[in-house]
């Protein structure tokens, strides 16, 4: 008697083909099954869901033999399928077992940006993840209307629709590990609306009205991925050269660097879906030399944002007024070009503990004027402000409270591994002599900044001339005088020089 809504079920007749006998054997190898005798003309097997998971590949070969037999019927969960739709089932619980047999099973899901890589057809990938859009695909940010002519609006509800039926035509609710959650925390991720005119990263997409017209309607929008759709200020941004890769000794801090800087501006979207609100301002404080501002330019340069240096005195005017003036004027700048990074170097030189003082009351206005920036940044975008000191006690606590300078991160004189790392990129393109013991060099290093390092390797090359050529001759008006550049070559006296001068200048300096 056959069960009247088995799981899976599946009959077919005898059939002249030379498979037949390998169906058969399939057959047989299922727990409830029929075979066709005298009595019955009919092969049949009945499987339930626990038998269905641990024999999905028998029964693949089973329906790869039969699909195109006359005779064949499949149910399944009592509705009648046929083998394209038998298919498509298959492919989950094959997709189950692929992720039981994957050496990563936690991660073998997020294939797709929707938490299942059977969930596809409509494309969540970030702007910034998508290269090159194509006009065929669906994408998250199809979905919706123009509020105005520069807002569009995202229609979350129709993405939910989409997303629910393309889950009913693949059957994904049979899939233990698919989980409707994270699908919804994507969708939460999405903003609500997209301002064009704000937003460089999207323009609008048009299409003809009518076909063979050339009258184009706004449709929706997309990626702002050619050259060519870039603002115009754009051509006047400031983009660093300076990348991680030219600073050594701060190993130990680019990781808090880069998950509080460069992040928030690469991948907004993520702290979208988590529900928290990036870092905005950022103190860096350490010891002069220690490459702060580089740290800065190397953000700017990775991210691509433009780059905006201040120094603070360069700001203040003796016009009352002006110098707030030029600070809004600062970050209109940044607003217009970001993403982008605003670096105060020495922020304390501006920013000292306010005082009722008649002498400081030009720069209380300043420093209100740039806590009251600071306080409504979230408004501006792509911005994250950098400031820089060496005496971080100087700074205005207010200017420290959460929503401000909330992040300090301490960038200290290099250790040893450090020293070793900052000299070898200092003499990277450096004819330094082979037979120079460098570890045992930088060793001694040790307590020097940045900069003093960069110092004692420019010197160094310095003493090197010093030593093998003779420089009057070179300045001489007959400017005759041959050198054997392939000769020169930096050693360890040369090194050994400097290092001392250095000691020399900063004879009081402490040391590691």
């Amino acid at each position: 008697m056959i069960n009247q809504n088995p799981f899976f079920y599946i009959e077919f007749q005898k059939e002249p083909s030379f498979s037949y006998d390998e169906a058969l054997n399939l057959v047989r190898d299922f727990e409830d099954h029929t075979v066709a005798s005298p009595i019955t003309r009919k092969n049949s097997i009945t499987v339930d869901i626990d038998e269905f998971r641990l024999k999905v590949g028998e029964i693949g070969r089973l329906l790869a033999i039969v699909k195109n037999w006359k005779t064949v019927l499949m149910r399944f969960r009592g509705k009648k399928v046929d083998y394209t739709g038998m298919s498509k089932i298959l492919r989950v619980f094959r997709c189950r077992q692929y992720r039981k047999e994957s050496p990563d099973e936690e991660k073998y899901c997020l294939e797709s940006g929707w938490g299942c890589r059977l969930l596809n057809l409509i494309d969540s990938s970030s702007v910034e993840e998508i290269k090159e859009y194509n006009d065929e695909l669906v994408y998250w940010f199809d979905f919706g209307y123009f509020e105005d002519e520069e807002t569009w609006i995202i229609a979350k509800e129709d993405i939910r629709e989409g997303l629910k039926n393309e889950i009913e035509s693949k059957n994904l609710e049979l899939c233990s590990f698919f989980d409707r959650k994270s699908m919804e925390r994507v969708i939460r991720s999405f903003p609500e609306k997209i301002n064009i005119k704000e937003d460089k990263r999207w323009k609008i997409r048009y299409q003809k009205t009518v076909t063979g017209n050339n009258t184009l309607e706004a449709v929706g929008i997309k990626p702002n991925t050619g050259e060519e759709e870039v603002a115009p200020e754009s051509e006047n941004r400031n983009i660093p050269e300076v990348r991680f890769s030219d600073i050594g000794g701060i190993d130990d801090v680019i990781q808090s660097i880069r998950e509080v800087i460069e992040l928030p501006l690469k991948r907004p979207e993520l702290f979208h879906y988590l529900g928290i609100k990036p870092h905005k301002g950022i103190l860096l404080f350490g010891p002069p030399g220690c490459g702060k501002t580089m740290i800065a330019k190397a953000i700017a340069n990775e991210i691509n944002a433009h780059f905006i240096p201040i120094k603070g005195p360069e700001l203040f005017n003796k016009f009352l007024g002006q110098s707030e003036e030029n600070l809004r004027n600062i970050f209109t700048d940044a607003r217009k070009k970001q993403p982008t990074i605003v670096f105060f170097d020495e922020i304390d030189a501006v920013a000292q503990t306010r005082s009722s003082k008649e002498t400081l009351r030009s720069e209380s206005r300043f420093v209100t004027q740039l806590l009251s920036l600071m306080d409504g940044i979230e408004d501006y975008g792509k911005i994250c402000v950098i400031a820089s000191t060496n005496r971080q006690n100087s700074i205005d606590e207010a200017l420290l409270r959460p929503g401000r300078f909330d992040y300090t991160i301490e960038i200290d004189k290099p250790t040893k591994q450090g020293c070793y790392d900052i000299f070898r990129i200092k003499t990277r393109d450096m004819p330094v002599s082979d037979t120079m013991d460098i570890r045992a060099f930088t060793d001694r290093l040790l307590g020097l900044t940045g900069a003093e390092i960069d110092f004692v390797v420019r010197e160094g090359a310095y003493n090197c001339l010093r030593r093998s050529v003779d420089l009057k001759k070179c300045i001489a008006p007959e400017n005759n005088y041959k050198i054997q550049l392939n000769t020169l070559r930096i050693n360890d006296q040369d090194f050994e020089k400097s290092l001392q001068r250095v000691k020399e200048m900063n004879p009081h300096q402490d040391r590691h």
